[in-house]
């Protein structure tokens, strides 16, 4: 299972260089970066909307998505989880990780949308698909309450499989309210935001659902109680084979 690092980890500024560094430095599997795009068709590492939030000037202060990757770059062995916030940034986002060759590196997360025919970023990239936008595919659909909608409008989508498309990515509270539909499902998670470490203890250790990742702000925190759960893992492990040498010991 994946630790991803939350944007604003361990305390730092999200989506800045201090905050990219902590994480490329960290043990985390993959990072988070949310991604912006201003009316000059730039795109930044940015939350909230840069037209309505961010002068031009304030702008300077801010990471690019072209220095993010060169930052990254070098990383070979860490993912880039480009959590889009708003509407067709994919195939941009897509090209300009393929000027950095880290076009097979890069999760997608957030406002994604599949087109009618395949384009070329859905090659490379794997989409967790946010499950609450699960509503756009829901004729019927009435609200966040409308649970049974957002089933079936899952159920569609994961049966018609869009290029790209490696499972859903949602809010942990409500993976764990519907634990027992996705172990019957066998749909793969991506968690987020897990920084309570009684859950992170438990979800780390999920044995029955597919969770595939898990995205926290508590970066150190979910590394150590990782190595716990691999150390007590280890020892049972290691007692089991001791307690069987000495049964085939005694027999002999």
């Amino acid at each position: 299972m994946d630790i991803t690092a939350h944007a604003g980890m361990d305390g730092t500024m999200p989506n800045t260089r201090e905050n990219l560094l902590s994480a490329l430095y960290s043990q985390a599997d993959t990072i988070e970066i949310d991604v912006r795009r201003d009316k000059h068709g730039i795109l930044y590492l940015h939350h909230d909307p840069l037209i309505s939030t961010v002068s031009e000037g304030e702008k300077d202060m801010l990471l690019t998505l072209d220095e993010a990757f060169d930052l990254v770059l070098r990383f070979v062995d860490k993912k880039v989880n480009c959590d889009l916030k708003e509407s067709a940034l994919e195939e941009s986002v897509h090209s300009l990780a393929v000027h950095y060759d880290m076009q097979h590196r890069l999760l997608y997360t957030g406002t994604v949308d599949f087109p009618a025919h395949e384009e070329p970023w859905q090659r490379d990239v794997q989409v967790y698909f946010n499950w609450e936008r699960l509503q756009k595919y829901c004729p019927n659909y009435t609200g966040l309450t409308d649970e049974e909608n957002l089933w079936n409008a899952a159920e569609e989508l994961w049966r018609k499989k869009p290029k790209g498309l490696v499972g859903w990515n949602m809010e942990w509270h409500w993976y764990v309210k519907n634990r027992e539909r996705f172990v019957v499902r066998r749909y793969p998670l991506s968690l987020w935001t897990v920084d309570d470490e009684s859950a992170l203890n438990t979800l780390l250790k999920e044995k029955d659902a597919k969770i595939q990742s898990i995205t926290t702000r508590k970066v150190h925190l979910a590394e150590q109680v990782k190595e716990k759960l691999l150390a007590a893992t280890f020892d049972k492990e290691t007692k089991k084979t001791v307690a069987v040498a000495g049964k085939g010991e005694a027999q002999s």
